[in-house]
């Protein structure tokens, strides 16, 4: 459900539905609040989040962002 929230979401400042781990089934802690955090967050942060989701991490901070928007149900950014 947290992810049709999110999918219906039209600005960088509304306010993201979190989700929780899906091994654990508690809060991710560090879960950006809104969808303007996530280009923000320090790298660290980054990397913790998506491994609580049990994410991919490898890579550019370009694609942790994407998989990271994608996970939790966000439109794609559009490229410049």
């Amino acid at each position: 459900m947290a992810r049709v929230q999110n999918s219906l979401l039209t600005k960088a400042t509304d306010r993201l539905e979190p989700l929780v781990n899906p091994s654990t089934n508690t809060a991710v802690e560090g879960h950006p609040t809104t969808p303007r955090e996530i280009t923000t967050m320090e790298e660290a942060r980054l990397t913790s989040v998506l491994q609580q989701f049990g994410i991919s991490r490898p890579g550019a901070r370009s694609g942790k962002e994407k998989r990271l928007r994608q996970y939790i149900g966000l439109l794609p950014v559009a490229g410049p």
